[in-house]
């Protein structure tokens, strides 16, 4: 995992809270994402040690390949924001800023999409004792895709006109879907 999430706790959250620019939004935006993952996965892993099911294992490995690039989006959101900061006398430098500081949490937002696929299919397959966690990891994964989506957001309006309405095309498909996901697996869960 990416050096952000190799600090202890207590010094991650004084980071996120401290009078600096970095880390941000972006960066415990990845966070939430990791955690809520890391509870789909455990939700998965019990299940599949009660029963070893081949599809559990698929989502365990698609699980497994996602969770640390949310420590390298982390890092890469604060590299982005920091490149940013520094680019404000360079204006080309500043437009190739500005589409790396959207870039990046565009790009977390899609790996949370992905991460609440892995829930969504895992749901049927998940033992009834852990899936609570299966659930909660769900939440936290939509949480995490808006607050990535909030970076975008910040940033965006200082894009060209046709590169902000790529942006939001991209931005609001990735929020209407992660919020279908994650009305289905509500809905899956009312009907146990």
């Amino acid at each position: 995992m990416g050096e952000l999430f190799e600090r202890p706790l207590n010094q991650l959250l004084q980071d996120l809270g401290a009078a600096r620019p970095t880390p941000g939004c972006g960066a415990a935006a990845a966070l939430v994402a990791a955690s809520g993952l890391a509870l789909v996965r455990k939700a998965l892993a019990v299940s599949a040690a009660r029963a070893p099911e081949p599809r559990l294992v698929a989502l365990l490995e698609r699980a497994d390949h996602l969770l640390p690039a949310f420590a390298d989006y982390a890092m890469a959101d604060q590299a982005a924001f920091q490149r940013l900061v520094k680019a404000q006398a360079d204006t080309l430098e500043q437009d190739a800023a500005r589409r790396q500081a959207c870039a990046v949490p565009l790009a977390s937002a899609h790996q949370c999409l992905q991460a609440l696929d892995i829930a969504q299919h895992g749901w049927p397959l998940c033992a009834a004792v852990v899936r609570s966690d299966l659930l909660a990891g769900a939440r936290l994964l939509h949480a995490a895709l808006l607050a990535a989506l909030t970076a975008v957001d910040a940033d965006l309006v200082d894009l060209p006109p046709a590169e902000q309405q790529q942006v939001r095309a991209s931005r609001a498909h990735l929020a209407r879907r992660a919020r279908q996901q994650l009305r289905q697996l509500l809905k899956r869960a009312r009907q146990r």
